[in-house]
């Protein structure tokens, strides 16, 4: 019987929304920015973004979004998984940005992969198809200042 109504119960589910709320209700906000990070290795790639919120008095950190790929089967250079990585990081703090309800005063991306930053820097130089389709993704989606 109470089986019964569990089951039933289940497809409900998907109408359950639950608010999150990265800020202190009653407390004055100074600002509010988004820093996302990505990396590689020769296993996979990852990025994950937070919330920073600075108070008159203290500041609060909160992780928002992660998300991470395994790497391909067939070899993929440890340079080109760190360019997906700051695709996907790219993808996630575009998506972050559209969906919360906060003016966010600054969104920075952190990479320790000079590659990426030389890519992202080289205007001059014509790179292969993945290179450049991942750059023109990353332009489109950020300044090289972010």
């Amino acid at each position: 019987m109470e089986w019964d109504r569990f089951t039933q119960a289940l497809p409900h589910l998907e109408d359950l929304s639950l608010a999150r709320s990265f800020t202190v209700l009653g407390v004055q906000v100074k600002c509010i920015q988004l820093h996302v990070f990505c990396d590689a290795s020769s296993s996979g790639c990852g990025a994950c973004g937070y919330v920073r919120v600075m108070y008159d008095d203290c500041v609060k950190c909160s992780l928002t979004i992660g998300k991470s790929r395994v790497a391909p089967l067939k070899g993929v250079t440890v340079p080109r998984l760190e360019l997906t990585a700051a695709v996907l990081a790219a993808k996630l703090g575009t998506m972050v940005c559209r969906e919360l309800d906060y003016e966010l005063s600054l969104v920075v991306y952190w990479t320790d992969a000079t590659v990426v930053l030389r890519y992202l820097n080289n205007t001059t130089s014509r790179f292969q198809t993945f290179v450049a389709n991942r750059l023109e993704l990353l332009h489109s989606l950020t300044s090289v200042r972010q």
